[in-house]
């Protein structure tokens, strides 16, 4: 949550020229404040301006940078000019960072264990009136979801159609890849008074709306599961108070982490490598609930613990051996000035998460004077979620077995997968004919019975 409030932040600071502090606290303040204050029915109703927020700006952004460039088919052209148009790539290497197994394996069980172990999205099926709505939201949120991808993909397409010969980055107009769009923004607007600043309210509302719902569900899960257990007697209204004070806590503690997300590089691969880290093994424990029955809680807690020791263990090492990557190239060649050596080493500064060469020699030459073993770390960022999540289901397997299988008269068929729930009902029952009790029939002579 540090970083979905230090992206908007950093956005606001590039158009208004307003100090970075200062704009971290504004959001985090204002955030925590009416998220505080009026619960899960603010967030709920902040939740839906924003979302129109979002798609609109993005729309006018798409639309005025393609009148400005010539059209699609211009665009479309610079595109392919700069090696933008390969949209598909069946490369089955887990070292490159982008292909269609990286998203369909790595983005797949991201999504999945985002949508349905998150608290902050399942407490918004457990608000809807029945079931049938429940499932109705979830569908309108995948929907949403997939809108707001294409809608984000083609904002990039356009802003490097625009910049095509004139790369910002590169030749030092801004000093992070992440102020490319309020940069674009600025630059494009700039002659539209108040357009900018509503275009910035997007990113805004983007982060607002993230970082409530999930403010609003730590404090959920604070209040029930902490505060209820220690004092089960507590009046509605002292609950009510406690769990507000505890938004606010944590509120203070994610505008403290803001701070500390201007360190750690591309904020989309940042954000996504941590929720793998965390999010994986709980998945990993979710997959053990549904699927293996036998499985006990000794094996879940190991595989929880392992699953996260391993993404913290590949993470540590990405950031200390970057993966190489070939990018496309940026171009600056229409730049009224050349590429100097400031811009350069800034380039390189702001670019931590990959390490970029242009040739064969170069990749072998960097390979060979790493340590061995350490090639495990150049593995796409989009797999953290799986491999995460595979070792907490290995780990919980394995170490249930030693520990002894849970017993299925223990074990709620609710709980588990309709497809598991059917077998395991008649496995219980076999169970439970084996312990029943003999008949004195039993000891008859067959002739007898």
């Amino acid at each position: 949550m540090g970083i979905v409030v230090y992206t908007p932040a950093l956005a606001l600071s590039t158009v208004t020229g307003l100090n970075l502090t200062f704009s971290i606290l504004a959001i985090g303040v204002v955030c925590t404040f009416y998220t505080s204050i009026g619960g899960i029915k603010a967030v709920y109703m902040d939740r839906l301006f924003q979302a129109f927020a979002m798609v609109i700006g993005a729309i006018i952004m798409i639309i005025a940078g393609t009148v400005s460039i010539g059209g699609p088919a211009e665009g479309w052209r610079r595109a392919a000019e700069g090696g933008r148009d390969h949209l598909v790539d069946f490369n089955i290497d887990p070292t490159i960072r982008l292909t269609f197994w990286s998203i369909y394996i790595g983005g797949t069980s991201f999504l999945i264990m985002i949508g349905g172990t998150k608290q902050s999205f399942v407490q918004r099926y457990l608000s809807c009136k029945s079931e049938s709505d429940a499932r109705m939201a979830a569908w309108v949120g995948m929907i949403g979801t997939a809108v707001m991808e294409l809608l984000a993909v083609a904002t990039g397409m356009t802003i490097f159609a625009y910049y095509h010969v004139c790369d910002p980055l590169t030749s030092g107009e801004i000093s992070r890849a992440d102020q490319i769009v309020p940069y674009f923004m600025m630059d494009i607007f700039q002659s539209v008074p108040g357009l900018p600043g509503l275009l910035i309210s997007g990113a805004f509302c983007a982060s607002l709306s993230s970082m409530s719902s999930v403010l609003n569900s730590i404090a959920s899960i604070a209040g029930q599961d902490i505060v209820k257990t220690i004092w089960p007697d507590m009046t509605d209204a002292t609950y009510s108070l406690v769990v507000k004070v505890i938004s606010a806590v944590f509120g203070l503690v994610t505008i403290a982490l803001a701070f500390l997300a201007s360190v750690l590089g591309d904020v989309l691969q940042t954000a996504l490598s941590i929720a793998g880290i965390t999010g994986g093994p709980a998945f990993g424990v979710y997959i053990l609930g549904l699927f293996v029955p036998r499985c006990n809680s000794k094996g879940a807690a190991v595989g929880m613990i392992g699953g996260t020791l391993v993404g913290l263990f590949l993470y540590l090492g990405s950031r200390f051996y970057p993966p190489i990557s070939h990018r496309p190239p940026l171009s600056v060649e229409g730049c009224d000035a050349l590429l100097n050596e400031t811009s350069s080493s800034m380039y390189n500064d702001v670019a931590t998460e990959l390490f970029t060469v242009s040739d064969t020699n170069t990749v072998e030459s960097v390979l060979s004077e790493r340590p061995p073993g350490t090639a495990m770390f150049a593995i796409s960022y989009l797999y953290l979620t799986t491999v995460n999540a595979l070792v907490c289901v290995i780990l919980g397997v394995v170490v249930s077995y030693v520990t002894s299988w849970n017993k299925p008269q223990k074990v709620d068929p609710k709980l588990l997968a309709p497809i598991i729930a059917r077998s395991f009902i008649s496995l219980v029952q076999d169970h439970e004919e084996k312990d029943k009790p003999p008949s004195p029939t039993d000891y008859l002579p067959l002739s007898k019975v």
